[in-house]
C-alpha cells in the first residue's frame, strides 16, 4: 500500500491539514491520513548566511534520503525548508516517541545552529 498522504487517491481517507506557526517563517503543516503523515517544516531564515545554510543542509539531506528513512528528498510544498513522511511501515519498524524525538531534535538542532551564527 502506498502512503494516502502523497497520493491522496480517496479525500475521505485523508485528515484537515494543520498548521501551527511561530511566526511568518517560522511553521510546521502536518498533513495526516489513514496510513501516513507527512510533515513539513519552514525554518527561520532572516540573514543571507541562513538561507545559505538552509539550502546547503536541504541539499546534504536529499542526497542522503535513503540514510535517513522518514525524510523526504525534496519539501512537500512551496515555501516548506523540509519534509517528512511517517507511514504505517515506520511505526512498526521504529517506535512512536523514537520518531517524534527524531523530528523534534532535528528542528531544534536546526534552530540553535542558525541562533547561534
Amino acid at each position: 500500500s502506498h502512503p494516502e498522504v502523497e497520493f491522496k487517491d480517496n479525500p475521505k481517507m485523508c485528515l484537515n491539514p494543520i498548521t501551527i506557526c511561530r511566526s511568518l517563517q517560522e511553521k510546521c503543516f502536518i498533513e495526516g491520513s489513514i496510513n501516513s503523515v507527512r510533515i513539513s517544516i519552514s525554518i527561520k531564515k532572516n540573514q543571507e548566511i541562513e538561507l545559505l545554510l538552509t539550502h546547503m543542509l536541504g541539499r546534504f539531506l536529499a542526497l542522503r534520503a535513503d540514510k535517513f528513512d522518514i525524510i523526504r528528498k525534496k519539501a512537500a510544498h512551496e515555501g516548506y525548508d523540509f519534509s517528512f513522511l511517517i507511514t504505517d511501515a515506520h511505526l512498526v519498524k521504529y517506535r512512536k516517541e523514537e520518531l517524534i524525538n527524531f523530528i523534534l531534535e532535528f528542528v531544534q538542532g536546526i534552530d540553535k545552529e542558525i541562533n547561534d551564527m
